[in-house]
């Protein structure tokens, strides 16, 4: 297991100095994301501690017997809304199209059926992870108005951008993925030079950001044909590490990936013929450096490893729960395809109790029941066994739970079988 840790920023800005007075006058383009954590963590030093605790929660299931084969096939719809921010003097000519190829780009890389994986070298060929995770433009508004899931709003706070640029339009981070699409982003602390292309909110601080949750994007990065920087922050939204983190002696939290001193930059050269980056000797076996990874910042990151997609699903269906699966507020009506058992809930909505029928489960097997609340919060778990029919019902009282949308699901030996929401009046 890499050990994570955060590599100091200042020392990381000397890196980006340097890389940026290697590249003479090109633009240096790097992502926020560290650096927008280190300014939460100044205001609020407990944000490490939440930190540590929500990863010692993933390490805790992710490397666990059960959860290493666990299924990660049935597929997890995210909805998008894109709110593209502009001014006379900074204009964004973002389209809806360009945020229709966007939208492409990812369900590519999120459902690994990007083209150059073929070029991933045989030694990782066997590590690519597929995410079976589908990104759609949201068809509803949060008054549940049709959408085309982009708006658009004149602000002087496209220009150097930062949280502000949020305040201007917020749809409710629990049913959608907010984007906003910006002119500039602030880079001022950085190397003269350097340019911030997005920065995204971790899953373990969305919830209490609340508002600040989602994706801030310079408008050069929106679009099919750009860097996978879009790809890149929602690996970030999903949990993930740079590859990078802490060099050599840090860690991604990733057993996977092997360990990088510092962000592949330059490094692809005729990749991927060339593979003799190896800046670390201490992982066992001594492997090259990842440059296909896509939470590094080659040129050449196609692929997310079967780690990294463990542990974003994992960050997807804990923390951020209420962004798939019967997001009727986003305008997801139907659930997954893959769904391998019938669940229903009657009365819902409901007052005090529903009766809970499922059919199609594992015979003589016990199934888990878990209910969690829109904020991700787990609010009860059953365990109920399953008799040789393979159907369950079960009586569930729920009087003590405030009013809201909740989330029912039904696990089988970690595989989720099925998902409902339901109501309580």
């Amino acid at each position: 297991m890499k050990k994570f840790t955060f590599m100091n920023k200042y020392v990381w800005l000397i890196i980006l100095g340097l890389a940026s007075a290697s590249l003479a006058k090109a633009q240096f383009t790097v992502c926020g994301t560290d650096h927008y954590w280190d300014q939460q963590v100044a205001k609020n030093p407990q944000l490490e501690q939440e930190r540590i605790k929500a990863d010692a929660g993933a390490r805790a299931a992710i490397y666990s017997a059960a959860y290493k084969t666990m299924p990660t096939t049935s597929e997890l719809l995210i909805p998008i809304v894109f709110h593209v921010i502009s001014n006379r003097n900074y204009p964004v000519q973002t389209t809806l199209q360009d945020c229709k190829d966007q939208i492409q780009r990812l369900n590519e890389d999120y459902s690994e059926r990007n083209s150059d994986t073929v070029n991933v070298r045989p030694l990782f060929q066997g590590r690519i992870g597929n995410a079976h995770i589908r990104f759609i433009l949201a068809t509803k508004d949060p008054n549940g108005n049709p959408t085309t899931g982009m708006t658009r709003d004149t602000s002087i706070l496209t220009y150097n951008a930062g949280d502000t640029v949020k305040s201007v339009v917020d749809w409710d981070h629990n049913f959608y993925l907010n984007v906003w699409v910006v002119y500039n982003i602030d880079s001022r602390s950085l190397p003269k030079g350097s340019t911030i292309a997005g920065y995204s909110v971790f899953p373990w601080d969305g919830v209490a950001r609340g508002k600040a949750d989602g994706i801030v994007m310079d408008h050069t990065w929106i679009g099919y044909g750009t860097d996978r920087t879009l790809t890149h922050e929602i690996g970030h939204f999903l949990g993930l590490y740079h590859t990078f983190q802490g060099g050599c002696t840090g860690g991604d939290e990733i057993e996977d990936t092997p360990p990088v001193t510092a962000a592949s930059l330059g490094k692809c050269g005729t990749w991927p013929q060339d593979s003799s980056s190896n800046t670390c000797h201490n992982d066992v076996p001594d492997l090259p450096d990842m440059l296909e990874n896509i939470m590094d910042y080659s040129s050449c990151k196609v692929m997310f490893t079967k780690q990294q997609v463990q542990r974003m699903r994992y960050y997807l269906t804990l923390n951020r729960v209420s962004l798939y699966y019967y997001n009727t507020v986003a305008g997801i009506e139907t659930p997954t395809e893959n769904s391998s058992a019938a669940l229903s809930l009657f009365p819902n909505p409901t007052n005090e109790s529903f009766t809970l029928d499922a059919a199609g489960l594992a015979i003589g097997k016990s199934v888990h029941i878990q209910c969690f609340d829109m904020m991700g919060r787990m609010q009860f778990e059953e365990l109920v066994p399953v008799g040789n029919d393979g159907i369950i019902s079960k009586q569930m009282n729920v009087a003590s739970l405030k009013s809201g949308v909740y989330k029912v699901v039904l696990y089988q030996d970690n595989e989720m079988k099925a998902v409902k929401a339901l109501i309580k009046q």
